[in-house]
């Protein structure tokens, strides 16, 4: 789409892409890592009491993401060092991916905790959404990233309240279960075609809340339509990855 019609502009911006991770679909290459860190970490986390590996990487995870923000020599240092794009290195996400341990190892005991002391994780929203208008208000951050020191606690946060709210959920909508087998696909293509359907919205939608609303929609049709698509062909079925709910027969 921005290879101006020229091969060695598009290998270009495919190695930067697919190889480097300079798109919003960088955190694959993260994933990546996890993968590497379980296998070299999990025998000792699986015999670590949890808040000692929990404080350790959300300090490491913290400092870097904060002087990666604030020090300009310091990108650049990490840009001579670091081949891919310094947004994929897992030190800024290593909090996530202990805490998801622990939560994956003792998970109802968490949701059991959680569930019974629901004021922590509402707490812990309030306190760090008023941290991060602070820091928006003070123009610290002025566009909406997911690798900000001030995120840290609020995505947490959030993710635990999800997670109970859902547990409470007797009888799953099935809509939503659905839409989790395309989620993966979504989150990669959803950017494609969302600066086009902006467009469209715009022409027909009145207000900001009616904008968001049928570009959301638009924008979730869309990626699953392609996905959809692409599934139908064994050329193009390996950009989906696999969608368990389309290998199911059609009753």
């Amino acid at each position: 789409m921005h290879s101006e019609g020229e091969w060695s502009v598009f290998f270009q911006r495919a190695w930067e892409t697919v190889v480097l991770g300079h798109w919003h679909g960088f955190f694959v290459l993260v994933i990546f890592q996890f993968y590497i860190l379980h296998i070299l970490l999990w025998r000792f986390l699986k015999k670590t009491h949890p808040l000692p590996p929990i404080l350790i990487s959300f300090i490491l995870s913290f400092t870097y993401l904060y002087v990666h923000a604030g020090n300009k020599d310091f990108r650049i240092f990490i840009d001579q060092v670091y081949p891919f794009w310094d947004r994929t290195l897992f030190i800024g996400w290593l909090f996530y991916f202990v805490v998801a341990f622990y939560i994956g190892r003792d998970y109802e005991k968490v949701i059991n905790f959680f569930a019974k002391h629901f004021y922590i994780p509402v707490i812990g929203v309030i306190v760090s959404y008023l941290m991060i208008m602070n820091k928006v208000m003070n123009r610290v951050f002025v566009s909406v990233k997911s690798d900000r020191y001030d995120m840290l606690i609020f995505a947490l946060s959030v993710f635990i309240i999800a997670l109970v709210l859902l547990r409470m959920i007797k009888n799953p909508n099935q809509t939503l279960i659905k839409l989790s087998h395309f989620s993966f696909f979504i989150y990669l293509t959803h950017q494609l075609t969302l600066p086009y359907l902006s467009q469209l919205t715009q022409t027909v939608a009145n207000d900001v809340w009616s904008h968001i609303i049928i570009l959301t929609f638009l924008g979730v049709a869309t990626s699953i339509g392609w996905a959809m698509l692409f599934y139908e062909s064994r050329l193009t079925k390996p950009f989906t990855g696999r969608i368990k709910i389309l290998d199911q027969p059609v009753k």
